[in-house]
C-alpha cells in the first residue's frame, strides 16, 4: 500500500514537472533571464508581507471556528500551526496536507479532537465557497474574449450550485441517520461514534451564523490579498495590465491547482496563468514567471514550518 502511494507521488511529481518544462520549452529561455533582470524587487518584498499578512488572516479566521468549541488556541500557535501546515503542503497534491496537520497539531495539544477537526473541515468548505464566487462574479468580463472562459465560467456555476445544495444537504439533521446503514459495515461500525461527533461537531455552526459570517468576510479578505500578492508579482515583471484581470484569473487557478494530478498544482498552475494571461497579451514567459516566484514565496515562507516542526512542541510528536 505504502509502494503504490509513494509511487503515485513520483508520478504526478514527473507529471507536474514535465508539464513545467514543456511549457519553458515554449517560452524564450533568453527573455525569461532578462525579465529576471529587471525585477523590481521592492514589489517581490511587498508580495512576501502581503503572504505572512494573508497567513494571519486565515490563522484569525481558524482562531474564530475553534473559540466557537471553546477551544481556546492563543493566535500565535494557530498562526505557528498553519506555517507547518504549508510546509508539508509542499509535498503532497492538494490541501489535505495543509488540513490534516493543523487538525493533528490542535488536537493533539487542546484536546477535542472531532472539533478541531470539524473547525478545519468547516474553513475549507467555506475557503472554497469564497473563492468560487469571486470567479463568479469577475469572469463574465472575459467571456467575449474566448469561448473557453464562457466553459469555466459556467463550470465554476454548476460547481458552485452543486456546492451550496451539498451544504444544505448535509444541514439538515436527518442526513446522517439516512446514512445509518453505512455503519452495518465492520470498518465503518468501529468509526460510528467518531463519524457522529464530527458530524455534531460540524452541524454545531449551523446555530453560529455570526461565526459562520465573520469567516465569510475573512476567506474574501484572504482571497483578495492573494490575487494583490499576485498582481505584485506582476509589476515586479514589468507586467502592466490592470488589477481586475488578476480578480478574474487568480482564483480559477488556484480552483484548478486544487486538483490532484500534479504536487502542489505545478505545471497546472503554470499552463493556467500562461492560457489566462495570454488574453491579455502577456508573453508566457512573464505567466510562467509569476506563478513560479508565486510559489517560490509560499515555499520560502513555509520553511519557517519546518523549524516549528522539528523544534515545536513535543506533543505534537505522537503525528509522526
Amino acid at each position: 500500500m505504502k509502494y503504490k502511494r509513494s509511487l503515485l507521488i513520483v508520478v504526478r511529481l514527473i507529471v507536474g514537472i514535465g508539464l513545467l518544462l514543456f511549457l519553458f520549452s515554449k517560452a524564450d529561455t533568453s527573455k525569461v533571464l532578462a525579465i529576471l533582470k529587471q525585477t523590481d524587487f521592492l514589489f517581490i518584498v511587498l508580495s512576501i508581507i502581503l503572504f505572512l499578512l494573508a497567513v494571519a488572516i486565515i490563522s484569525a479566521r481558524w482562531k474564530i471556528l475553534l473559540s466557537a468549541h471553546s477551544i481556546d488556541i492563543p493566535f500565535h500557535k494557530t498562526f505557528s500551526y498553519y506555517l507547518v501546515g504549508f510546509f508539508f503542503n509542499n509535498f503532497l497534491p492538494t490541501g489535505v496536507g495543509l488540513d490534516i496537520v493543523r487538525g493533528v497539531y490542535a488536537s493533539n495539544n487542546y484536546g477535542k479532537k472531532a472539533e478541531c477537526f470539524a473547525s478545519v473541515i468547516s474553513e475549507r468548505m467555506i475557503g472554497f465557497l469564497s473563492i468560487l464566487l469571486l470567479g463568479i462574479f469577475s469572469l463574465p468580463l472575459f467571456i467575449v474574449k474566448n469561448r473557453f472562459i464562457l466553459f469555466i465560467f459556467l463550470g465554476l456555476v454548476f460547481l458552485t450550485i452543486l456546492f451550496i445544495a451539498g451544504i444544505f444537504f448535509f444541514l439538515k439533521r436527518k442526513t446522517l441517520k439516512r446514512f445509518n446503514w453505512l455503519f452495518k459495515i465492520k470498518i465503518l461500525s468501529k468509526l460510528k461514534n467518531k463519524i457522529k461527533r464530527l458530524y455534531n461537531a460540524l452541524y454545531y455552526y449551523k446555530k453560529r451564523k455570526l461565526v459562520v459570517f465573520q469567516t465569510i468576510l475573512l476567506s474574501f479578505l484572504f482571497q483578495v490579498i492573494l490575487i494583490t500578492m499576485a498582481f505584485f508579482i506582476g509589476k515586479a515583471l514589468l507586467v502592466e495590465i490592470p488589477y481586475y484581470y488578476y480578480l478574474a484569473f487568480i482564483p480559477v487557478i488556484n480552483i484548478a491547482s486544487m486538483i490532484p494530478i500534479t504536487i502542489n498544482g505545478i505545471g497546472i498552475r503554470e499552463g493556467l496563468y500562461v492560457f489566462l494571461f495570454n488574453l491579455a497579451s502577456v508573453k508566457s514567459s512573464q505567466s510562467i514567471l509569476i506563478s513560479i516566484i508565486y510559489l517560490g514565496i509560499t515555499m520560502v515562507v513555509s520553511l519557517s514550518g519546518a523549524v516549528i516542526f522539528i523544534f515545536g512542541e513535543r506533543k505534537t510528536d505522537r503525528m509522526v
